[in-house]
């Protein structure tokens, strides 16, 4: 269905590796931008509602969780990037360590997740700025046109910092 049968392993020269060698694009203040976005969208999107729905001790208790569970996370990628020093993490993890299937399944799943992740931050920052604009008296803008203003935003963004390969 999703073409994982048409996955297999190729022999390649080193000359392959080099045309796709890594160069350092972003600097510290692209960093900086990308903690204080997710940063700032963890922070209404999830602590939020959560500290509404489960109460100081509900978050508590899923903080301590969510802690342990990013500890070991970067502990184990960590682990993994000096063993396997690879460029594109879980794919190339997965890949060489059960397959090829599973490595086509796991770029997928990254893919997605990318995706639905933008959608999420353009509609926070959506319905953060409706009621911005609403609180100022000003006119009632439709949130499904901020969506898409702040969505356009956010595109010029990325392709204005990405390289397009020749």
């Amino acid at each position: 269905m999703f073409g994982f049968d048409k996955v297999t392993y190729r022999t390649v020269g080193e000359d392959y590796f080099e045309a796709r060698r890594l160069e350092r694009e972003g600097g510290a203040w692209a960093l900086i931008c990308l903690g204080v976005g997710t940063v700032i969208v963890g922070e209404f999107s999830g602590w939020s509602p959560g500290l509404l729905a489960g109460g100081f001790g509900g978050l508590l208790v899923a903080t301590i969780v969510i802690t342990v569970m990013y500890v070991t996370f970067c502990l184990s990628q960590a682990e993994l990037a000096t063993m396997m020093p690879f460029t594109v993490a879980s794919y190339a993890y997965k890949r060489a360590g059960l397959g090829p299937l599973w490595g086509a399944a796991t770029a997928y799943a990254q893919m997605i997740c990318y995706i639905v992740f933008a959608a999420i931050v353009c509609l926070d920052v959506s319905q953060h700025l409706g009621k911005v604009v609403d609180a100022l008296g000003g006119e009632h803008i439709p949130e499904s046109l901020i969506w898409l203003v702040v969505f356009a935003l956010f595109v010029a963004i990325v392709s204005a910092g990405a390289k397009i390969p020749h």
